[in-house]
């Protein structure tokens, strides 16, 4: 083939590389850009999203260890007993409370969450595994639709044909939430104890959890009508 054959064979377009052209990079990344009311409250809303999945990284990886050490116990049912008791929360609470504003329902579940951590962590403190139990389900009725409405939260803002993106985003941000802090955990309990990691590990998760509290209180306070 002569040079000016490849010039004209390189100079058609072919329906593969036509394709590649429509879904580049960077045409795509800018096909999930979010709007900015979007992207202000999922800024918002992330601080909750890592608390909620870093505490449940917490009960699977360390949430045992500890049940079993205020039980004084070896019993693996004893141990599974407090993630059950999360989770459980977790999946009851996310069912009874899908009828009500989002919004809402984020602001107080995050609250309700910081409660259930603070008790956890005093009855590690004082060294009760009753308190540990009752403070796991309190938590668990925080977590469960805390998740459940950040999620309704954002959805709406997002056009049908970004919405796959946002999904994405906020799963990225629970995966890592739910993976990293527990690996740390696992370190810091070689070097400080159990006990320690765990003090440190709640107070994380409850300022997060709180962050998001009075940032969406702050957003429906400046958004209500003046009267």
């Amino acid at each position: 083939m002569g040079p000016s054959s490849h010039s004209r064979s390189s100079g058609r377009s072919s329906p593969f590389s036509a394709s590649l052209t429509r879904s580049s990079p960077g045409r795509t990344c800018r096909g999930a850009t979010l709007s900015p009311a979007a992207r202000s409250l999922f800024a918002a809303l992330a601080p909750a999203l890592i608390a909620t999945w870093a505490l449940a990284g917490l009960y699977l990886s360390l949430g045992p260890s500890l049940a079993l050490s205020l039980l004084k116990s070896d019993s693996y049912l004893a141990g599974a007993g407090v993630i059950v008791a999360l989770m459980g929360a977790v999946a009851v609470a996310a069912t009874i409370v899908r009828a009500t504003d989002a919004g809402v329902i984020v602001i107080r579940a995050s609250l309700v969450l910081v409660v259930g951590v603070g008790i956890t962590e005093l009855a590690v403190v004082l060294g009760s595994a009753v308190g540990l139990y009752v403070g796991s389900v309190l938590a668990g009725l925080g977590f469960g639709p805390a998740f459940s409405a950040v999620v309704r939260s954002l959805t709406p803002l997002a056009p049908p044909d970004k919405r796959a993106g946002l999904l994405a985003s906020i799963f990225i941000v629970v995966y890592l939430a739910f993976s990293v802090p527990a690996l740390i955990a696992g370190v810091a309990v070689t070097h400080y104890g159990l006990r320690e990691t765990t003090y440190g590990y709640g107070i994380v998760v409850m300022t997060l959890a709180a962050l998001t509290a009075v940032a969406l209180w702050r957003r429906r306070a400046r958004s209500a009508p003046a009267v």
